[in-house]
């Protein structure tokens, strides 16, 4: 294998690898990590044009914005193998106390000021803590005069260094016991690249300043801390761009039909992610029947019937499935049915026929006297083809049985029906109920032994 062919193979397995590691890691084009991922909810079931509220929620956004508040690290002082944050020192005595870090943070403020606040532990009383309540103002670039402190141990570089020319605040037990205040001592409190005058580190990014104290013995002491992570930072900005065009975390959307809506997030190093809600609509379709056409004078009403559904509420306030109305001028009426959580509505009219409903000539039924196990005849003269349905009624309109339900040709049709398939009839006046696709008649029969 020559040398050339050896680099080409060489560096197509390091692209080859390049391409893996961005692909699994989620690297952006830009070389960024990108963590971001959003989630648009929990599909959801509703009904047709009812509002949903969908929400994204994101998380692993990138962080651009400003840190707001840091944590604290313990310094570890140079040549005596110690690490602490904080000492005070009693001068009548020669004593020093020693303390480390518990919760520490260091947030830097827009006025110009910074505050140093949390818990401290004695290092030889792990049952000592003392509370910090400190605030450092005057923030300036400019050196002030007697600054900055000089390193104990190492040769560092001011360049860059922030000073607080003031501090004030308080230092003592959360109970109260033991409580003192402070104040500046010396050099103004310096933060940056190797600020801490007793880190054993070269160039650690933290900060040192003395100061006085109100204590009756331990009268003086000093900071010394090392910035760490970033805990809290300004709100790193995040677009967001639905599938309906909307640009919010939140949507309000009323489909009709079963819809996907998805939702793409953008942070502010363009990674992106993506997800998608579905909202159910359920498929529910309501008829209340055909319009009808009836005659007055028939004494029987129309009789409307909703489609199959769990609950009815027609437009009169009944609210079974089917009902009867005798309108005396043509009438729309209305039934709601529920099915499920969900509901619709559809229309039905009813148009009044003011004639002779027994005048209608294109209508015989004979003999009109019959025997319950004889043969009834109907010549029906029907203008058009359509489908007929003939019932049998007595006269408080309860149903007796169907003689016909069949779809005629237009011209003359005779239809013939065994009464006997009525089964026991009781002698008396019935109604044979006549239903055409566009009018309802009525014809009274007599039945007679």
């Amino acid at each position: 294998m020559s040398k050339i062919t050896f680099k080409l193979n060489a560096i197509t397995k390091m692209i080859s690898l390049l391409i893996i590691f961005v692909f699994i890691t989620g690297f952006n084009v830009i070389g960024n990590p990108c963590d971001l991922q959003v989630n648009a909810g929990t599909d959801q079931n509703t009904c047709p044009g009812e509002e949903v509220t969908l929400t994204a929620s994101i998380s692993g956004e990138s962080t651009c914005g400003d840190c707001l508040v840091y944590g604290i690290e313990n310094t570890y002082r140079c040549e005596k193998d110690l690490y602490y944050v904080l000492w005070l020192k009693d001068d009548a005595n020669n004593i020093v106390r020693r303390f480390s870090n518990v919760d520490l943070e260091w947030a830097e403020l827009a006025d110009g000021t910074a505050t140093l606040k949390g818990t401290v532990v004695d290092n030889n009383d792990d049952q000592l803590f003392l509370e910090v309540d400190v605030v450092y103002s005057g923030r300036t670039s400019e050196v002030p005069a007697g600054s900055p402190k000089e390193h104990f141990c190492n040769q560092e570089n001011a360049d860059g260094w922030i000073y607080y020319t003031d501090v004030s605040g308080s230092i003592g037990l959360a109970d109260g016991s033991w409580s003192f205040n402070i104040t500046r001592k010396g050099p103004s409190f310096q933060l940056g690249n190797g600020a801490n005058t007793t880190e054993d580190e070269i160039g650690k990014y933290g900060g040192s300043g003395w100061f006085d104290t109100t204590d009756s013995d331990y009268n003086r002491g000093d900071f010394n801390i090392n910035i760490g992570e970033c805990i809290s930072s300004e709100p790193s900005e995040v677009s967001y761009l639905w599938s309906t065009g909307e640009t919010t975390p939140t949507i309000t959307v009323s489909p009709d039909n079963t819809t996907t809506y998805t939702v793409t997030v953008k942070d502010c190093k363009d990674c992106e992610a993506t997800d998608e809600v579905v909202v159910n609509i359920a498929e529910i379709e309501v008829s209340a029947g055909r319009d009808q056409t009836f005659c007055v004078g028939s004494g029987v009403g129309a009789k409307l019937t909703a489609s199959l559904g769990d609950s009815y509420l027609w437009s009169t306030g009944e609210t079974t499935r089917s009902i009867t109305v005798f309108p005396k001028s043509t009438t729309a009426y209305d039934v709601t049915v529920t099915i499920g959580d969900c509901s619709d509505s559809d229309e039905v009219t009813v148009f009044v026929d003011n004639s002779d409903c027994d005048s209608t000539e294109s209508i015989m039924v004979f003999p009109t006297i019959v025997r319950p196990g004889g043969k009834l005849s109907i010549d029906l003269n029907s203008k058009k083809d359509q489908n007929v349905i003939i019932s049998l009624h007595n006269l408080s309109g309860r149903n007796i049985g169907s003689l016909v339900n069949n779809q005629l040709t237009a011209g003359a049709n005779t239809l013939d029906y065994d009464m006997s398939n009525m089964g026991e009839m009781s002698e008396g006046i019935y109604l044979l109920r006549i239903i055409e696709e566009d009018k309802t008649m009525m014809k009274k029969i007599v039945i007679q032994k």
